[in-house]
C-alpha cells in the first residue's frame, strides 16, 4: 500500500530535519520548546498561587465584606492575591447566576427595559448575553483503500476551514446563587477579553454542498473537497450558573469584575476547587514536559558535538597528512634524478613510482599523483580503471 506524495514528502522533511548536522538542528528545536513549556509552567504556577489565595465568595454581600476587611488591612494593594496590572485591584473567585443588566423578568422570560438587554436566538429563541455564530466549510479526503497511513492520518479525516466568527454581547450581571431576589449584584466587564467563554451550543446544522464535476476530479487524485457548510450557534444563557475569576473594583458602590490577563481564565462552569485542580494538572505537566524535552535536547546536543568534534578532529589529521604526503612527494630529490623508463609514474613521468592502490594493488604512480587520484570525486586506478579505497607508500628495503 503506497502512501500519497504529500506524506512521503512530509516523511523525507522530517527524516532529513532529525538527521541536519548530526541532530543539532533537532536538539535545538526540542530546547526551545522546553524553555517555552517552563515558561508555560511558570505562568501555570503564578496562576495557581494568585487564584488559591483570591477572596471567594457565592454571596455578594460576604464578598463587600472581605473587600472592605482587604481595603483596611492592606491599603496599598500589595497582597498575595493583587493584580499587577489592576492597580493593586484585589483578585476574587466569584460564583453566581447570569441577569442581565437593561432588562426585568416578566413571568418565565425577560424583557428589555431601554432595548439592547436581552440576545435572542434565531433558532431555538433561548435569550441570553452572549451570542456566538460560527460558519465554516467543512472539507473531506477520500482513500481508496478505505485506511490512510500517511502522517496526516493521525488528524481527523473531515476538517473545518474558512471559518467566520461573529460575537455579540450584551452588558450583564451576576447575582447570588442561593437569593436571586437580591438587589446586590456584581458587575462583569468583558471589555477587552480574550478568555475562552463557557458557552452552550444550541444549534449545529450542515448544509451540504452540491457536488460538480471538479469535486469528483479533486476526490479521485485524493484531494480535499468541500462537502458542506456548517452553522452552528453557541450562546451564554441568561440564569447560568458561572465562576467568574479577576480583578475586582467598586464604582459608586456597585462591585465591578473584569478580567485578570495573568489568569488563564475569566468565566468558567468550573468551582474554584476545580480551577485549582486543573491548574495544578497542567502545571505538572508542564513541570516534567519541560524535564523530558530538556533531557532530550541536552542529550541529542552533546551527542551532535560530540560528532561534530570527532569529525573536525578527523578533518585535522586529513589535513596534516595531506600536507606530509605532499612534502614527501615534493621533497624526494632521488625519485627525480636516473629513474629508469618502467618505474616512472604513469601520469606525471617525472617521479618514481612509490604508491599502490588498494585493493587491485597496481604499483603505477608517485605519491603526489597518488594522493591526486584518491582524493578525486570518482577515484579509479589509471591502470584497470577499478574503483580505489586508498593508497598505500611501498618503500625500498
Amino acid at each position: 500500500m503506497s502512501s500519497s506524495p504529500i506524506d512521503t514528502a512530509s516523511a523525507s522533511a522530517v527524516i532529513w530535519f532529525a538527521k541536519a548536522l548530526d541532530g543539532a538542528l533537532l536538539g535545538l528545536t526540542l530546547g526551545a520548546a522546553s524553555v517555552h513549556t517552563w515558561l508555560k509552567h511558570r505562568s501555570s504556577s503564578s496562576a495557581l498561587r494568585r487564584v488559591r489565595s483570591a477572596h471567594s465568595a457565592s454571596r455578594v454581600a460576604d464578598l463587600r465584606l472581605l473587600l472592605e476587611a482587604d481595603e483596611h488591612t492592606d491599603e496599598k494593594g500589595k497582597g498575595t492575591g493583587r493584580g499587577s496590572e489592576g492597580r493593586g485591584l484585589p483578585i476574587v473567585v466569584f460564583r453566581g447566576r447570569i441577569e442581565p443588566l437593561k432588562s426585568h423578568r416578566i413571568g418565565g422570560g425577560w424583557k428589555d427595559s431601554s432595548g439592547g438587554g436581552v440576545l435572542t436566538s434565531e433558532w431555538t429563541g433561548d435569550q441570553a448575553v452572549v451570542l456566538q455564530r460560527n460558519h465554516a466549510y467543512v472539507y473531506t479526503q477520500y482513500s481508496w483503500s478505505g485506511k490512510n497511513f500517511g502522517l496526516f492520518a493521525l488528524f481527523a479525516r473531515s476538517r473545518k476551514d474558512q471559518t467566520w466568527t461573529s460575537i455579540r454581547t450584551v452588558p450583564f450581571n451576576l447575582v447570588d446563587v442561593q437569593n436571586e431576589s437580591s438587589a446586590d449584584k456584581i458587575r462583569v466587564n468583558v471589555e477587552g477579553s480574550t478568555h475562552p467563554l463557557p458557552l452552550t451550543a444550541i444549534h449545529h446544522h450542515l448544509t451540504p454542498v452540491r457536488p460538480s464535476p471538479s469535486t469528483f476530479m479533486q476526490a479521485f487524485i485524493g484531494n480535499r473537497y468541500p462537502v458542506g457548510v456548517l452553522d452552528e450557534e453557541k450562546i451564554l444563557p441568561i440564569g447560568k450558573e458561572i465562576t467568574a475569576v479577576g480583578l475586582c473594583s467598586s464604582r459608586a458602590g456597585v462591585l465591578e469584575i473584569k478580567p485578570c490577563n495573568e489568569l488563564p481564565f475569566f468565566l468558567s462552569e468550573m468551582t474554584k476547587d476545580q480551577l485549582e485542580e486543573k491548574l495544578a494538572i497542567t502545571s505538572k505537566l508542564y513541570f516534567y514536559s519541560g524535564i523530558i524535552l530538556g533531557t532530550l535536547s541536552l542529550g541529542i546536543l552533546g551527542y551532535s558535538i560530540l560528532r561534530n568534534w570527532q569529525k573536525w578532529k578527523d578533518y585535522r589529521k586529513r589535513n596534516q597528512q595531506m600536507r606530509e604526503e605532499i612534502v614527501a612527494a615534493q621533497g624526494t630529490v632521488e625519485d627525480l634524478v636516473d629513474v629508469p623508463e618502467g618505474e616512472l609514474c604513469v601520469i606525471c613521468l617525472m617521479r618514481r613510482r612509490r604508491s599502490a592502490f588498494v585493493p587491485c594493488g597496481h604499483l603505477v604512480c608517485c605519491p603526489g599523483c597518488a594522493f591526486a587520484v584518491e582524493h578525486d570525486r570518482y577515484p579509479k586506478c589509471p591502470v584497470c580503471r577499478q574503483e580505489i579505497r586508498s593508497t598505500v607508500r611501498i618503500y625500498d628495503s
